[in-house]
């Protein structure tokens, strides 16, 4: 009898179906939104068949180390920005200004990006 494992391609995790690239959709979506709930509706929503429940990806955050260290950053680069946000609001608040005051440079944001999404931002300089 052929081992069944051998027969699921690589891309798919064999006991919830979580797609490398619904994976990395529903970090996306945690990134933008903080929510699981959110992440995973997102997920639902852009594909044509169901996505994992809720719980399987709490599963597989238990079960993959690397997936779990990706949901963590997602959180944290989330929290991170809700705090710049913050911030800057205050910060507009004290001058008297209608709009937030930007609390990092460009160039700030690009190598802190570089450095959080190293895949995405590597080429700019």
């Amino acid at each position: 009898m052929p081992d069944r494992d051998k027969k699921v391609p690589k891309w798919v995790d064999n006991r919830t179906f979580c797609t490398v690239k619904r994976r990395k959709f529903f970090l996306n979506s945690l990134r933008e939104t903080g929510c699981v709930l959110d992440a995973v509706d997102a997920v639902q929503e852009n594909w044509s068949r169901p996505g994992p429940a809720t719980r399987t990806w709490y599963r597989l955050r238990q079960r993959d180390a690397v997936f779990r260290a990706e949901w963590e950053l997602a959180i944290l680069t989330y929290l991170a920005e809700q705090r710049l946000a913050s911030l800057a609001e205050a910060e507009a608040k004290t001058r008297g200004l209608d709009h937030p005051v930007r609390a990092m440079t460009d160039a700030q944001i690009i190598a802190t990006l570089r450095r959080l999404r190293p895949d995405e931002w590597s080429h700019y300089q």
